[in-house]
């Protein structure tokens, strides 16, 4: 329920030519400045957002994952640290009618801890920016979206945060894709200064945003790199939400850690609730037969996203294309089933969902 001042709020915005909604974990409760010149330094009309949030990274060629946010290749280009980030509240909005979405930008402080190239390093990072489908990740750790824990890292089995994700090419697992190039700055050099503390990385993530407010479902975004691409800078960032600053850091501008946020330009309008779009959560049961997948295409496995609806049970099947059966799966109610294509060959595949009351079918599209 969204209370009576953040309903006044809306309704005294949106009357506001342009306005600026941040969205920032718990900037609310731990009443930030974010105006702050010394830090965030946003100025104008500030609406405020915060509730559940994802930010998580994971190096791709070691496997380690943080509930943080680094990204880049640095001097090896071979690091290929990559992330995603998720924010509950986002995906509950849209746009006033007659709105424009003048920009959106993430932004973090900068970490600039150690010396060397371990935190921060000047140069090229080349990133591949689009919108994930984030019911992998819940599907995983088994909670819903109101459920994530605040230091859950990203969980997707079937697109792991490293090298492509999974996603080699746009599709309905990739969305809105662009291809972004800028130039990290230089940090701690040995001498024991720490330049960066307090400053903020800024990436353009309009056309993302953007798809978010049009479209329904939790959805985030991934900032992807790969080893060899030419990314031999790298950023890490101040993005916990359990945390409490290193003690070798002189003196960034975050006392708990916590300062991923998204900064939205709204012309002309603002922002307001979303229709309840129940048939995107899982856990809630429909009347209508539901039958979605992603990846997809997909190289290895898929996740098959099924709602058998009044009938309540059903048959999965999977066809080749000449007609021979590669999968039989009785299913009951709402679900997800995890199909790995492990002696199929490429190519296109239909999916079938029966019940006593109906068929739907999918097209899987198989490229390893």
């Amino acid at each position: 329920m969204y209370s009576l001042l953040f309903i006044l709020t809306i309704a005294v915005m949106a009357f506001t030519e342009n306005t600026k909604h941040v969205f920032w974990y718990k900037c609310i409760d731990n009443n930030y400045n974010l105006a702050d010149q010394t830090g965030p330094n946003i100025g104008g009309e500030i609406v405020k957002h915060q509730g559940k949030v994802l930010s998580a990274t994971i190096r791709g060629s070691a496997g380690n994952q943080d509930p943080t946010i680094t990204l880049g290749n640095g001097l090896d280009n071979a690091q290929a640290r990559s992330f995603v980030i998720w924010y509950k509240d986002l995906c509950d909005f849209k746009l006033t009618e007659g709105a424009t979405l003048k920009s959106a930008k993430f932004r973090g402080e900068y970490r600039d801890l150690w010396t060397g190239s371990a935190f921060q390093s000047a140069g090229p990072v080349k990133p591949r920016v689009g919108v994930v489908n984030m019911n992998g990740h819940f599907s995983a750790l088994r909670v819903t979206p109101e459920d994530l824990p605040d230091d859950a890292v990203w969980a997707d089995p079937l697109n792991p945060l490293s090298g492509s994700m999974g996603f080699e090419m746009s599709d309905e697992s990739f969305m809105a894709e662009e291809h972004k190039s800028f130039n990290t700055p230089s940090g701690a050099n040995g001498s024991g200064l720490r330049p960066l503390e307090g400053i903020f990385f800024e990436m353009d993530i309009t056309v993302q945003t953007r798809y978010i407010l049009d479209n329904h479902g939790q959805l985030g975004i991934a900032a992807v790199v790969t080893a060899g691409d030419g990314s031999t800078g790298k950023c890490n960032l101040y993005a916990y939400e359990k945390f409490v600053p290193n003690i070798f850091s002189t003196n960034p501008w975050t006392k708990d850690g916590n300062t991923a946020h998204l900064v939205l330009e709204i012309e002309n309008g603002t922002l307001i609730p979303k229709e309840q779009n129940s048939s995107e959560k899982l856990h809630i049961r429909t009347n209508e037969l539901k039958l979605s997948s992603y990846p997809n295409p997909f190289n290895a496995a898929t996740q098959i996203i099924y709602n058998c609806g009044k009938a309540n049970s059903g048959m999965l099947k999977i066809y080749s294309i000449d007609g021979k059966v590669a999968l039989r799966q009785e299913v009951r109610g709402t679900g997800v089933f995890f199909y790995k294509a492990t002696n199929l060959s490429n190519g296109v595949y239909l999916c079938l969902l029966s019940t006593e009351d109906g068929e739907l079918s999918k097209r899987l599209f198989l490229r390893k």
